[in-house]
């Protein structure tokens, strides 16, 4: 299966240093729905986070107004408009990511894109990975062939900058380089020796959130 690659420029006074960040990799920092958000695992399957978010999105559209598809291209738009604090926003081209302090380059293994089905529900596969010059319409990126079995949960943009917003957080051994430094290269700090200062900032970024354990 195709990798889809993105790009993500973080200002320091926001996110954090990259050896603070990539304890956990690019974290949400409100993730729906509310509640305990466990820390991922690297080939761990989190099934059961992505099904309970695929609910909690379509609750958000939802509230928009007209018919399900009117519904998707306003939530669209909305994301695009302003930042959403359950969401982290990229660039599937590197033209069109924003340049900050880290600029962080992912690599979502096993990538598919699927068009949105009738009443928000999930649609036909698509080509729009390998072929992104293809897209014509909003899409949903998994990991997998359906919800139950992905570990990812994103929306394409129809864009320029073709645009990949996720709702679930992004693993550390997905992130590739910051800065074009290799991300292994990066030595990650213990997050038991966070200063108090980078407690504060890193609170709702580290997982479990507000946990200090290695």
């Amino acid at each position: 299966m195709p990798t889809l690659t993105c790009y993500r420029g973080e200002k320091k006074d926001r996110w954090g240093h990259p050896t603070l960040r990539l304890c956990d990799g690019l974290t949400v920092r409100d993730p729906l729905p509310p509640g305990p958000t466990p820390k991922p695992k690297p080939g761990e399957i989190r099934q059961a986070i992505v099904s309970r978010v695929w609910g909690a999105i379509k609750d958000e559209i939802n509230r928009e107004g007209g018919l399900p598809k009117k519904k998707v291209q306003a939530f669209a738009q909305t994301l695009r408009a302003s930042g959403k604090v359950y969401a982290i926003a990229t660039a599937a081209t590197e033209e069109g990511a924003y340049k900050d302090d880290f600029n962080y380059v992912i690599e979502i293994p096993n990538a598919r894109a699927f068009l949105w089905g009738a009443n928000l529900t999930l649609g036909k596969e698509v080509d729009w990975i390998i072929n992104p010059a293809g897209a014509d319409a909003d899409y949903i990126v998994l990991d997998a062939d359906s919800f139950e079995e992905a570990t990812v949960f994103a929306f394409g943009h129809k864009t320029e900058t073709r645009e990949v917003t996720f709702f679930t957080d992004i693993p550390a051994n997905w992130i590739k380089t910051v800065n074009e430094i290799p991300a292994s290269e990066w030595e990650k700090k213990k997050k038991s020796e966070f200063t108090p200062d980078e407690r504060k900032l890193m609170g709702k970024l580290v997982r479990p959130p507000f946990k200090w354990v290695p």
